[in-house]
């Protein structure tokens, strides 16, 4: 009786224990099976993130505009370089020998030319006070450009353009710039910062600062 009693209580130690094991196995397997769960949940939401990422940076992209071919620009470039006038067209050369064009009124408002001759003496008498005019005035985009014809007396232009301290541009009439000689000096012509003649009746003889002066506040003013 007592073996028997024994050998149940040593089998029923050994299901016990059995069970024990089984249970143990089968948290580890648990405890397993959550941490590959954490894991996969992990990797999904970095891919997720990744793509997100990805894509709004697809969409910044997008939205920027598209890079300016360098052709097209160098195109623009020289598209506003060039400087259309209207009336006043010239190609010459200054006192100096430099080579001037129409380009010198780029920029300006109001354009005097200014048509003289170094034996006229109205002329000279005037230059002074053009000076003076084109000093006050200058920032306020006036230029003044004499114009004269008698090439044989360059010597002479430019003893009178150093002695009287003359800044605006003292040129050599071209066949352009001729066109507007009249049959008496000093004439002065009168244009827009584009070269449109404003007034097709040139100002006649010379005039005082103060005359002048009044012409050119006339025409800044509109």
């Amino acid at each position: 009786m007592k073996k028997r009693l024994a050998v149940l209580m040593t089998l029923c130690l050994m299901v016990s224990m059995s069970a024990c094991s089984d249970n143990e196995k089968g948290r580890g397997t648990y405890s397993e099976d959550i941490k590959a769960s954490d894991k996969e949940e992990k990797e999904d939401k970095k891919e997720k993130d990744d793509k997100k990422e990805e894509e709004e940076k697809d969409g910044k992209k997008s939205e920027e505009e598209p890079a300016e071919d360098p052709e097209d620009v160098i195109e623009e470039d020289i598209e506003e370089e060039v400087f259309e006038t209207g009336d006043l067209v010239f190609e010459t050369v200054d006192i100096t020998g430099k080579k001037v064009d129409q380009d010198i009124i780029k920029g300006s408002k109001l354009v005097l030319l200014n048509l003289w001759e170094p034996w006229c003496g109205p002329c000279v008498n005037e230059m002074p006070d053009l000076e003076i005019l084109y000093e006050n005035y200058k920032d306020e985009g006036l230029i003044i450009l004499g114009a004269y014809t008698t090439f044989d007396m360059d010597a002479d232009a430019k003893e009178l353009v150093d002695s009287y301290g003359i800044t605006y541009p003292i040129l050599k009439a071209d066949e352009n710039l001729y066109s507007y000689e009249q049959s008496y000096v000093p004439a002065t012509f009168i244009f827009d910062g584009h070269g449109n003649l404003l007034d097709k009746n040139p100002v006649e003889g010379s005039q005082s600062y103060y005359e002048w002066e009044s012409i050119v506040k006339k025409y800044l003013s509109e």
